[in-house]
């Protein structure tokens, strides 16, 4: 079992992922650029776009920019996190800007630390967040994905007699909801990734035949923006040092996309 910090930080990494990839509603200006991956001019956009679905849009691509860097980018996270507030502050009922605020929170937890996360309660206000967009939408893929990897998570944390006893949480009711996420969502190529990593994170020779169906499963989705093409490289490239057999290059490279390296 990993420590206590890192599989709390890796955990809200492990979350973090999720919202990117989810379906905006309609081809505005500023989710053209987005999915087209041109990030800052989708951010000044979506900003002047305004209203929850522009805020959103603008913290959509806020966590793109700062997922697809080379090195942490705590300001691109700050930005998201304000827009994702700002999204939900003028419609309480969007459900994607609870996710975005998920994302934004998790990606941030790994870069100020674990005791400044505990702080600053970012577990609570991402469980909060979960809850809120599956109350809005109970079958919505992505949320019901981001309850799945926090219950693994909560078990890389607490262990699974505590993860159940203080927190209700269940490696197996993680599964459980990423497979009903990906039943809601068969051809959602980030879910099966995600699915991967989180599964990975927990155990990967117990879980390594169901992760490499993910993986598999995830080559097969068609990417519907620039961020998603980056995402199926990612797990082209996993998939292959699976098959391949270089499993050391595959755990490193498992880290890295976690945000472990």
């Amino acid at each position: 079992m990993r420590s206590l910090s890192a599989a709390f930080l890796v955990g809200l990494m492990g979350m973090a992922l999720m919202a990117m990839g989810a379906p905006a509603s309609s081809p505005t200006p500023a989710l053209t650029l987005y999915s087209e991956g041109e990030y800052s001019e989708a951010i000044s956009a979506g900003e002047a776009e305004g209203g929850s679905g522009g805020f959103a849009v603008a913290a959509r691509a806020a966590l793109a920019d700062a997922e697809l860097r080379d090195a942490p980018c705590l300001e691109c996270l700050l930005r998201a996190e304000e827009f994702a507030r700002r999204a939900i502050a003028a419609d309480g009922e969007n459900a994607q800007a609870y996710m975005l605020l998920v994302t934004a929170l998790g990606r941030r937890a790994r870069i100020i630390g674990f005791i400044r996360a505990q702080r600053e309660a970012i577990a609570s206000q991402t469980d909060d967040a979960i809850e809120a967009a599956l109350n809005l939408d109970p079958a919505l893929s992505f949320a019901l994905a981001l309850r799945g990897a926090w219950h693994i998570e909560i078990v890389n944390l607490a262990g699974r007699f505590l993860a159940r006893a203080l927190y209700g949480a269940s490696f197996e009711e993680g599964k459980s909801f990423y497979r009903k996420a990906i039943e809601m969502d068969p051809g959602n190529l980030v879910i099966r990734y995600q699915y991967a990593l989180s599964l990975d994170g927990y155990d990967f020779e117990r879980e390594r035949e169901e992760i490499e169906s993910a993986l598999e499963a995830s080559l097969s989705g068609d990417p519907v923006n620039a961020y998603e093409e980056a995402i199926r490289g990612r797990a082209k490239t996993l998939y292959d040092f699976l098959r391949e057999g270089e499993e050391d290059a595959f755990s490193e490279h498992m880290r890295q996309f976690r945000g472990e390296l």
